[in-house]
């Protein structure tokens, strides 16, 4: 293989700042930052459900959950919805704004729809780092 230049071609691999955690994800009172997520599973009965998830970074707690068959940005919605509800009572305009969402780079959200329902509620997005969820980013953790 070698002799017939056969082999893959061998890519330097990016060298990555320094990977240590110098942060933290935890706060120091509880609606101050609140992580959502979303994954999929397969059912035997119903194929694909997807499951969408927020969750306070200080208690710990779910504070909305929510499965469908699509992974549609509305669906990503109704954690969020339930959230603010759990927490405050009401979800109407800037009623979070003190709270922070930590979120990946799903598609869900980075949305403009879904980035654009934050700004109603007066929450402020803090997108993690590729493959490093836990890194401190933009002033936060």
């Amino acid at each position: 293989m070698r002799e017939h230049h056969l082999q893959p071609v061998n890519r330097p691999r990016r060298v990555r700042g320094n990977k240590a955690h110098d942060g933290r994800i935890t706060t120091d009172r509880p609606d101050q930052m609140w992580g959502m997520d979303a994954t999929s599973t397969v059912t035997t009965r119903e194929g694909t459900a997807h499951i969408f998830i927020a969750v306070d970074h200080h208690t710990q707690e779910c504070l909305g959950i929510h499965a469908s068959k699509s992974a549609k940005t509305m669906e990503a919605f109704e954690p969020l919805r339930q959230a603010m509800r759990h927490s405050f009572g009401k979800y109407e305009p800037l009623t979070g704004i003190e709270i922070t969402i930590r979120h990946d780079h799903g598609s869900q959200y980075i949305s403009k729809l879904f980035q654009s329902e934050l700004r109603f509620l007066g929450i402020e997005s803090s997108p993690s780092y590729v493959r490093e969820p836990q890194c401190k980013q933009s002033g936060v953790l």
